[in-house]
């Protein structure tokens, strides 16, 4: 059907286009792509469950259940420690900038006075 050179230009115009939708897309794309590593994760304990002679979708919400409450629960222990790393930051910054300002601004203005 396609000789040698066209057949590997319509390839790379299919891998362009295609390039270029995942980009496009790409906030969209995020839940999608999440859901699904998701679920590929939690299935096999969904199957293992469903072998015990458990309704497969009472296995899918138990598990989903699960997951959801250690997520929460992973969030109560890290979103107090992330609080006070950020306000720690929040008032470091000014010495940051400042020891910025003594250190580094001198050296780049050196530099530029010889460019």
């Amino acid at each position: 059907m396609f000789r040698g050179g066209t057949q590997a230009r319509f390839w790379l115009l299919i891998a362009v286009l295609t390039a270029a939708a995942l980009w496009l897309l790409k906030p969209v794309l995020l839940p999608f792509v999440l859901g699904l590593a998701i679920a590929y994760f939690l299935n096999p304990v969904v199957d293992a469950l469903a072998r015990r002679g458990i309704a497969r979708w009472l296995c899918a919400i138990g598990v989903l259940l699960g997951f959801a409450t250690a997520i929460g629960l992973l969030m109560l222990l890290i979103l107090p420690l992330l609080q006070s790393q950020v306000g720690a930051l929040v008032k470091a910054i000014p010495g940051y900038v400042e020891q910025l300002r003594t250190h580094a601004l001198p050296a780049v203005e050196d530099w530029f006075a010889r460019v």
